[in-house]
């Protein structure tokens, strides 16, 4: 009998921490927008007066930094589709810019002793969670980054390799790390960082003679791939699938941010809005590209299929940080009192 009772007492304990450590999210459908070809649904995921950024899509799946539970603290969390698990479990509350491939998640955070800050790398390989890098910060805002973009220091994943930007005691350089390996892609005098990594290759940014270009490490060697020596400006927010490569450039034509395009072998500038019409941080999948613009008013998201841009979002409030995977957007949207929540859109095809 007291055999009996020990294994029913061990299911329960087992069912009661599987399920304590899922927040049930019931995403609620807030629009719809029509593209002629295809519907896209609006949900919102979140609803609560905390910040929650930088959502990144994977498979149905959803990672961002938010605060689990009303807890007060920030975490690195992931939504399945249904529920929500607090990934990084901890008390602090500098989690940064998560990536994620739909198996392995990524972050940043720092800690700040004195007039120094340490930089982490954390790695989530779907089961556990360890630290794989450790790095002097520099003399640059730990929380953001530094310009030119805020992803400036952000690590990315896929397919178990994770990429990232440190301080050399010199400048920036990208490293990447596989299975407790870790490599140095660049050793220059000058910046490099933004790096995104896809099937082992990494794109990334880094400022010669305060000219910023995009480059491309295919494993071995490494190429220019904007060649911004006549274009004096660009803004680094680039984004690496299969080779191709997306970014926004500053255009003296438009006196703008435009999104540009590398098929592998070509360079297409995909926006040509007017004058203040900024865009921002695309990301990437084949050929189809989702971004941020500012319409005047405040920020909104704009997805390409490959031949049409369509606004998914027509608001008064700010909808940034967007990303993409197959038929799903996520971003996360600015609320009136200030803090920010986690939007998705499925495409559905008629």
């Amino acid at each position: 009998m007291n055999t009996l009772l020990n294994k029913i007492f061990a299911i329960v304990v087992v069912l009661f921490f599987s399920t304590a450590s899922f927040e049930l999210n019931a995403a609620e459908l807030v629009g719809t927008v029509d593209t002629g070809e295809s519907i896209w649904e609006v949900y919102q995921l979140t609803k609560n007066n905390t910040w929650d950024q930088f959502p990144v899509t994977r498979n149905g799946k959803i990672v961002w930094k938010g605060v689990y539970k009303n807890s007060g603290d920030t975490e690195i969390l992931l939504w399945n589709g249904k529920k929500t698990k607090n990934i990084s479990h901890n008390d602090k509350s500098n989690e940064y810019e998560p990536s994620f491939d739909g198996n392995n998640i990524c972050w940043r955070t720092y800690r700040c002793d004195d007039n120094t800050c340490e930089g982490n790398i954390y790695f989530y390989d779907g089961k556990k969670t360890k630290k794989i890098a450790s790095y002097d910060l520099g003399s640059y805002t730990p929380s953001s980054g530094y310009p030119p973009s805020w992803h400036s220091l952000a690590p990315t994943t896929h397919d178990g390799y994770v990429t990232w930007a440190a301080y050399d005691g010199n400048d920036y350089e990208i490293f990447l790390w596989k299975d407790g390996e870790t490599i140095q892609i660049t050793d220059n005098d000058t910046d490099d960082y933004e790096p995104q990594v896809h099937n082992g290759q990494i794109s990334f940014t880094g400022e010669v003679d305060g000219v910023m270009d995009v480059y491309f490490w295919n494993g071995t060697s490494t190429e220019n791939i904007s060649n911004g020596s006549s274009v004096y400006q660009l803004n680094q927010d680039s984004y690496l699938w299969n080779s191709k490569i997306v970014w926004s450039r500053w255009d003296y034509d438009t006196n703008n941010y435009q999104i540009f395009y590398y098929d592998g072998a070509n360079m297409t500038q995909i926006t040509n809005y007017e004058t203040g019409k900024y865009s921002f941080e695309p990301v990437l999948l084949e050929n189809e590209i989702a971004w941020h613009s500012w319409d005047g008013n405040d920020w909104e998201i704009f997805f390409y299929d490959g031949n049409q841009i369509t606004q998914i979002t027509d608001n008064e409030i700010d909808d940034l940080e967007v990303s993409y995977y197959e038929n799903m957007l996520t971003w996360h949207r600015s609320t009136k009192d200030g803090p920010t929540e986690i939007l998705y859109a499925k495409r559905i095809d008629k």
